[in-house]
């Protein structure tokens, strides 16, 4: 008797881990892993990051001054051909910031933080339900670029529909780089529809405070997931083993 209630429980287990693993992330491309290429005159725009756009202001010389760029890693923009030797050159900024990769792996967003400009990432968010709540995660870390001194301040300043709310802010030191951290923000939709967005928020001007973001997922956290189909058929089999054990032992 104690084997079968043991099944029970174990499938029971199953079937919670089941609901929270199926939760359906809304966000489209939230590792950025996803690209349709990039040269080494671009910068992020909705056709090289699908499901993705960015909003530049402050431009300078027809370039984007606030830059935002798809990080790879140092030595793979070495390969990718930089030939820059500023800003506007996203493959330099690559790199020449001192970053790390993400537990997210592969591709991770790198925004500059100075407060003179600005550069919005932005997705619109459908088939929301109003008055549910939404959890928004993301892995988010602090850098500079190695021709740059001076301590700076790291962080997103996160709108979704008409709720903002910061991340949290974080010290970083002349040429350094600290380490990937997890966030957790919740919101309330009201509309079926919204703009998720992400400022790069940073001091001082200059140097430039650089932003790194990854790992984007928004989940509905109102309603539980509906279930795998082998979690079902593992709780009601072992709900009949139960049974059967039960019946023998009353005959």
């Amino acid at each position: 008797m104690s084997k079968v209630l043991s099944a029970v429980g174990i499938a029971a287990g199953l079937l919670i881990t089941s609901l929270s693993a199926s939760a359906q992330n809304l966000v489209t491309n939230g590792s950025f892993e996803t690209t349709s290429g990039i040269t080494a005159s671009s910068v992020i725009n909705n056709t090289v990051l699908p499901g993705w756009s960015i909003d530049y202001t402050g431009n300078l010389d027809g370039h984007a001054y606030k830059f935002a760029a798809v990080y790879y890693s140092a030595a793979q923009a070495s390969t990718l051909g930089a030939t820059g030797t500023d800003d506007t050159d996203p493959y330099w900024v690559m790199a020449s910031l001192n970053a790390k990769d993400s537990s997210d792996g592969g591709h991770f967003i790198a925004i500059d933080g100075d407060p003179t400009f600005s550069a919005v990432l932005s997705q619109t968010i459908s088939g929301l339900t109003i008055g549910h709540t939404y959890t928004l995660s993301f892995l988010m870390a602090g850098a500079q670029e190695d021709d740059k001194f001076g301590n700076t301040t790291d962080s997103w300043r996160v709108t979704f529909g008409n709720q903002t709310q910061d991340s949290t802010i974080i010290t970083n030191t002349t040429h350094g780089f600290t380490d990937w951290i997890s966030q957790s923000m919740t919101f309330t939709a009201s509309s079926t529809s919204q703009i998720l967005s992400f400022l790069a928020v940073g001091t001082p001007t200059g140097l430039p405070p650089v932003s790194l973001l990854d790992g984007v997922s928004l989940v509905d956290s109102t309603v539980p997931a509906v279930p795998e189909p082998s979690s079902w058929a593992m709780l009601l089999a072992g709900v009949g083993a139960m049974g059967f054990m039960l019946r023998k032992r009353n005959n």
